[in-house]
């Protein structure tokens, strides 16, 4: 049976992105983490133990989910999991679908309330 390692970190829209990520990084004392591929947004911010918030801005949406407040949430797993929770999903009657983030893989889901969970792995 596969699982988890930990919750990856959760999305959310915010109405000023520049003054959200500003309090993210001063407040929480979070750290961003670029990567040119992604493009202006998301704005990822990590805690010491890897955990983090992807910010997008509530004006142009997620590209996961425009206009949500909570576009989505997402745990960690290692390789082996991830492959085995695709497997799962799938005896499970799950639709997913699958994402290559450069630094990440991704597999995302819908819970019985319609909200886009994922699992992900850095073991790429």
């Amino acid at each position: 049976m596969p699982h988890l390692t930990k919750l990856d970190h959760f999305a959310i829209a915010v109405k000023d992105l520049p003054t959200s990520v500003s309090w993210y990084k001063r407040v929480l004392q979070l750290k961003e983490l670029s990567n040119p591929g992604w493009g202006a947004e998301p704005v990822f911010l990590l805690a010491e133990n890897n955990s983090g918030v992807a910010i997008f801005s509530k004006s142009t949406g997620s590209p996961l989910e425009p206009g949500a407040g909570l576009p989505h949430f997402a745990f960690a797993a290692n390789r082996e999991n991830y492959q085995l929770f695709k497997a799962h999903l799938d005896s499970e009657n799950v639709q997913w679908e699958e994402k290559d983030h450069l630094i990440s893989h991704s597999i995302y889901f819908r819970d019985p309330d319609d909200y886009k969970i994922e699992i992900t792995t850095y073991e790429v």
